[in-house]
Formats: C-alpha cells, sequence, structure tokens
C-alpha cells in the first residue's frame, strides 16, 4: 500500500517505483495506490471507456451547463496539482493518467474505491 507516495513523484520516477514494486510482486500481488484523482474539467471520450472497464471508477456529472468537475468547486485538485508540480516536480493525476502509470510500470488496476468524505480513492491494482 502506498498512500499519497506516488503523487510527490513525476512519471519517470513514479513508474521506476511501481516497476521495482512490481519486479519482486507475486501474481497474488494486489497494490494499494491511495491517492487523490483529479476530476477531468471536461469530458473526455477516452474517460468513458475507462469508467465502464473499471469497477468503481464511474462517478455522476453533474448536469449541464456546469462542468464535469464543477469549477472552482474543484479547484483544490488543480492547485494541489500546481503546487506539487513546482516544489517537487510531481503530479496530482487524473483516472487517465493513472492507467497510463501502471501500465507503464507492469500493473492493471481492476477496482476504485472511493473514501466517504475524502477527495482521495483507493486504487487497486494487480500484477499485469
Amino acid at each position: 500500500m502506498l498512500r499519497l507516495i506516488i503523487h510527490d513523484y513525476g512519471l519517470t520516477n513514479a513508474t521506476r517505483i511501481l516497476r521495482n514494486l512490481r519486479d519482486v510482486a507475486t501474481p497474488d500481488t494486489k497494490l494499494i495506490l491511495i491517492e487523490q484523482v483529479v476530476p477531468y474539467a471536461c469530458i473526455d471520450e477516452n474517460e468513458s471507456s475507462i469508467n465502464n472497464n473499471i469497477p468503481g471508477a464511474r462517478e455522476s456529472r453533474p448536469p449541464p451547463p456546469l462542468l464535469a468537475n464543477l469549477g472552482k468547486a474543484s479547484a483544490m485538485g488543480y492547485l494541489g496539482d500546481l503546487q506539487m508540480y513546482v516544489a517537487l516536480n510531481g503530479d496530482e493525476r487524473t483516472l487517465g493518467m493513472f492507467c497510463e502509470l501502471t501500465k507503464r510500470s507492469g500493473w492493471n488496476i481492476v477496482e476504485i474505491f472511493s473514501i466517504p468524505g475524502s477527495v482521495r480513492k483507493q486504487i487497486v491494482a494487480v500484477p499485469a
């Protein structure tokens, strides 16, 4: 389990960390990432295929004309992303970015759990 670790690192270093974990994982290993999943500001066509394939990934969308991320209501995720990038060259990631990161490092996301009262989610991945 990695809690609030991966967001401290950019794609290259985060991939290296997860790849090292993958190299020592057994077929029964489950990786749990507890991280903030930044919502998309606009509807992304690729998002639909991701949401349909991963249990727990589907989020309800606000009605039009509201933005998919509710605009200023979710600004903290984007401000956190900017802070992580400037201070540590890190990233707060969207679900698509987590899928890319785990795929590059030899993991497959199999389920996502929301944490009630939190902007963070539990991302469960298994060896690819």
